[in-house]
């Protein structure tokens, strides 16, 4: 992700900015906070499948979950660490 990122360049490490965000990075967080469902391929079909098997209890447990992760993973949260990195990597004459 964009942090990721960011932390290795401060630290003059190699960044790969081809992909900024994985499929695999994609699935661990859903499966970290069990926000839904992920289909095992991009066919339709197998989304299809995937989508009629879910319950109206499993889409509200879905959306709670995702409820009980937002402080976690929110955009406010992310931005400050972001601007900790960003002041981090500037000069000590810059304003």
């Amino acid at each position: 992700n964009y942090l990721t990122c960011l932390k290795r360049h401060a630290q003059n490490k190699p960044v790969n900015v081809v992909e900024p965000c994985s499929f695999k990075e994609i699935v661990e967080r859903f499966n970290q906070y069990q926000w839904g469902i992920i289909s095992p391929t991009f066919d339709p079909r197998d989304l299809a499948k995937k989508l009629n098997g879910l319950t109206q209890p499993d889409i509200q447990e879905y959306k709670q979950h995702a409820h009980n992760a937002a402080s976690q993973v929110s955009a406010e949260k992310e931005s400050k660490e972001l601007l900790q990195i960003i002041q981090a990597m500037k000069p000590a004459n810059a304003r």
